[in-house]
């Protein structure tokens, strides 16, 4: 029994099929963890894609948010939480030079 497994959500599709393939020799325990996962990974994806949603729609009633999205690099969910979290940086006296460098110091 090997199946390779690659990460990253581009082979979740591929990793289910394989799962639901009844030719494939995997003991049914596995075969029933491998579908609770995968049911939580599409259960969290929905909820995400919902709360994205909702920050993008946050982001366009915002005029605050709407400024800091003119910044190179910064989309909407960035604008909402500089917006909430760091009220600071949103004083007038701040560049937007210096806005749009601030998100980047964090990226992976």
């Amino acid at each position: 029994m090997n199946i390779p497994a690659h990460t990253g959500t581009a082979h979740v599709k591929r990793l289910a099929d394989w799962i639901a393939d009844d030719t494939i020799c995997l003991p049914e325990t596995v075969r029933d963890l491998a579908r609770l996962h995968l049911e939580q990974i599409d259960h969290l994806g929905a909820h995400v894609a919902a709360l994205d949603k909702r920050m993008r729609a946050e982001a366009l009633r915002s005029e605050t948010a709407r400024r800091l999205q003119t910044a190179p690099g910064v989309e909407p969910v960035t604008a909402v939480a500089i917006e909430t979290f760091a009220p600071t940086f949103m004083a007038p006296t701040i560049s937007s030079l210096r806005i749009s460098r601030w998100p980047t110091r964090w990226r992976a």
